[in-house]
């Protein structure tokens, strides 16, 4: 029974939250429909204006919910069963099992979104999402589409439903917009458990034989991309705080990465990319020079190409992740971290990585402020996750990370999430520069600009000149303090400006 423990332990947890849930959704009328809304929070959203739609009823076609993102050619489609609460209390030391019945809904789905020949009979929110994809397909080349089909089960899959749940995803392996993907009691449970503490990282990478070439303070390798998929698997964003963004999720050059290490031309693959650049405060490699050991790494540049293996990897088949084990390799350069290589790191955490296009906000936000406001905003009553870099909290909805718990950001309605590109806009307006945000002033690329909103803070006298209307408004060092704005500060100037644009009139 030590399995499950950690079932046990959170299996009230687990049923306060679908009563909470039927509390504050209308349409989640029992347990089953409680655990929909519960999905769609921890792994999407439940917002109707980013594209949620709730469709658990009669003639869904095996679609519980759907997220629909024509803009982004994004859809997640959802099965998902839940056990009777009733149930949940009687046998509260096992998760349940489902069998091929929930495989087969999926299955089902799948095959009226794609097939040839619609159901009369299907509601008229599956009929839209099946006309939407049908449409994309029709009239884009694809590349771009993602299509995400989710089972999810409160319990465990019978050993003839994983079966025959394998068989579903070899069925569409070969289909690179679409990803089959399986969640169960372990993954929902993960996501709702308050951050782990976490020690040291440390990473170990198997390298080709004769590829190794040290120095004093940095070296170079050939590693097996098995080893970079393990290590992601493991620490996930940990391995990033020093990069200057996350996964850019619609990026047609992530998306050729994925397609090469799913081919055969991943025996080339050292040679097509660029490679992984990390920072470690210690390396070691061992004396046949086989493998190499990384204490506190950190990937400054590399980012798509590691979750690009990590999400192919996963895709594969065992028989291909055999083959992938044996044939792909990829370059890495380790750099170690001391006194003297501080400098040359900072300048290359902001000038690599140029496979995709870098913002002008990425490339400061692991200043010292940028992490400071950051603290700021989680330390709030109610937390708010201030978003630094490109695809930052997308990312990490994405692929979950054990440090950042996604529930503390939930609100009523939608995330509770700051962009600072949109938060420096409405903080440079509401002190009073309004006629430069206007105008398409450079906010992150002008150093000066960058500094008034994020390193001074407006004292009494600058507040006095505002009230003022026949005084002409200017960043005075005397009217400012050199210091970070506080959170409440912050919101108070985001929240106006976000009520602004949603209730003025266009032109």
């Amino acid at each position: 029974m030590t399995e499950y423990k950690e079932y046990r332990e959170f299996l009230r947890s687990i049923i306060n939250r679908i009563e909470e849930i039927e509390k504050n959704y209308e349409d989640a009328d029992d347990e089953h429909h409680a655990f929909d809304y519960l999905i769609a929070e921890l792994f999407e959203t439940t917002d109707e204006e980013r594209g949620f739609v709730f469709t658990d009823r009669p003639y869904d076609q095996g679609i519980d919910f759907y997220i629909a993102d024509p803009d982004s050619h994004y859809y997640g489609i959802y099965q998902c069963k839940f056990p009777s609460l009733d149930t949940l209390e009687k046998t509260p030391n096992k998760p349940q099992t489902f069998g091929k019945e929930a495989v087969y809904e999926l299955r089902g789905a799948i095959s009226y979104l794609l097939g040839p020949v619609p159901a009369e009979s299907a509601k008229e929110e599956i009929k839209s999402l099946r006309s939407n994809i049908k449409r994309e397909i029709r009239d884009r080349e694809g590349d771009e589409l993602e299509l995400n089909f989710t089972l999810t089960v409160f319990g465990e899959l019978t050993k003839d439903a994983e079966e025959e749940f394998k068989r579903l995803k070899e069925e569409y392996r070969d289909d690179k917009n679409i990803r089959i993907k399986l969640l169960q009691w372990r993954d929902i449970i993960e996501e709702l458990s308050p951050p782990k503490k976490k020690g040291e990282i440390k990473i170990s990478l198997d390298i080709e034989e004769k590829s190794y070439s040290g120095f004093s303070d940095y070296c170079y390798c050939l590693a097996y991309a098995t080893g970079v998929y393990k290590a992601f698997e493991e620490d996930k964003w940990d391995l990033f705080d020093l990069n200057v963004r996350y996964e850019l999720k619609n990026s047609r050059v992530n998306k050729k990465i994925i397609n090469t290490l799913k081919s055969s031309k991943r025996k080339k693959f050292h040679h097509y990319n660029n490679g992984i650049l990390i920072v470690a405060s210690s390396y070691k490699c061992s004396d046949d020079k086989r493998k190499i050991t990384l204490k506190d790494p950190q990937i400054i540049n590399g980012c798509q190409t590691v979750v690009s293996i990590w999400r192919a990897y996963g895709d594969l088949s065992d028989d291909e992740k055999k083959q992938f084990d044996k044939e792909c390799k990829v370059q890495v350069k380790i750099i170690k971290l001391e006194d003297k290589t501080k400098d040359l790191i900072n300048e290359l955490v902001i000038t690599t990585n140029y496979q995709n296009p870098m913002s002008p906000r990425n490339l400061k936000s692991n200043s010292r402020e940028q992490r400071e406001i950051k603290k700021k905003f989680y330390n709030l009553p109610f937390k708010w996750f201030y978003q630094r870099k490109d695809g930052e909290f997308e990312g990490l909805k994405t692929i979950r990370d054990r440090n950042v718990k996604l529930s503390d950001f939930k609100g009523e309605t939608k995330d509770r999430v700051v962009d600072n590109k949109e938060l420096a806009k409405a903080w440079y307006s509401f002190i009073g520069f309004s006629h430069r945000t206007t105008m398409g002033v450079k906010l992150f690329e002008k150093d000066d600009l960058y500094n008034q909103i994020f390193l001074f803070v407006p004292k009494k006298k600058h507040w006095d000149l505002l009230t003022n209307p026949e005084r002409e408004i200017c960043f005075s060092k005397d009217a400012f303090e050199e210091g970070t704005p506080d959170a409440e500060q912050y919101l108070l100037a985001y929240l106006i400006y976000k009520f602004v644009r949603e209730y003025t009139v266009s032109p």
